[in-house]
């Protein structure tokens, strides 16, 4: 069964984050970051202007990045150096380490992969060749960094060292169309799940890459999930439906398993 949780309809949703009792998510193109209770689905919306690419909370406050800036708490506290064709962040996440990963969306082969370290300094480039970097999540135990570059239709996955390095990059998963693997969760076993944007699903996969659960959705847009426990959430997208929206589209939906 999939419900949606509160009344509140994204243009892009993204980015599910659990931040200690409400989940954080935002509206991409609307520039807003949204706090929801998923008791009540009572939800409460901080507008920081367009595009917020995504949302991570922090033991300093709230992290978000709306075009190439990173900000605590509304207030700018790193630019990323973007290069000829790279136009923005896109996606995100804070390792156990306090470690920032952030990647970008440009022109074909333009984007790259950044990170940001705790002992200062601005974000390093430590990727590049990507287009649309999506769904950079950690293992359980945070020795393997998973990546999507949407427009391969594909999940890599990276080594990573005590030290935040990068080694190995290979082939996790290939996603079958129709649509484009978008953002991803890894749950508490390892299991890495995956939104199909413009595919209405979300494919769940062992740490060994191999597809072992589908779950179909009553959207066509699916963007990111999340997980709160056993808890599946799931971002959507209207705004590519335009006036052909339905009403669960652009919502918070919650898989109930």
């Amino acid at each position: 069964m999939i419900e949606a949780i509160g009344p509140v309809r994204a243009l892009v949703g993204e980015a599910p984050v659990w931040d200690g009792g409400r989940l954080l998510w935002v509206d991409v193109p609307g520039g807003h970051v949204h706090r929801t209770d998923l008791a009540s689905g009572d939800t409460e919306t901080t507008a920081l202007g367009p595009p917020v690419s995504f949302v991570w909370p922090t033991p300093g406050g709230t992290l978000a990045a709306r075009g190439l800036d990173l900000l605590l708490d509304g207030r700018t506290v790193a630019t990323v150096p973007a290069g000829p064709g790279e136009d923005r962040c896109n996606d995100g996440v804070v390792d156990g380490e306090g470690r920032v990963w952030i990647g970008t969306m440009g022109s074909p082969g333009a984007a790259r992969l950044y990170r940001l370290d705790p002992s200062g300094g601005g974000p390093t480039p430590v990727l590049d060749g990507l287009t649309v970097s999506n769904g950079i999540r950690f293992s359980p135990d945070g020795t393997r960094l998973y990546l999507v570059d949407t427009p391969t239709g594909r999940v890599d996955v990276l080594d990573v060292d005590p030290s935040g390095g990068l080694s190995g990059r290979r082939v996790f998963a290939e996603i079958p169309g129709p649509g484009k693997p978008d953002g991803i969760a890894v749950d508490d076993d390892g299991r890495v799940w995956v939104a199909v944007w413009n595919g209405g699903a979300v494919l769940a996969h062992t740490p060994d890459g191999v597809l072992s659960e589908r779950v179909d959705l009553p959207v066509a847009y699916p963007t990111s999930c999340a997980f709160v426990g056993k808890r599946l959430l799931v971002t959507t997208a209207s705004r590519p439906l335009g006036d052909q929206a339905g009403p669960l589209d652009g919502a918070l939906l919650e898989v109930v398993r």
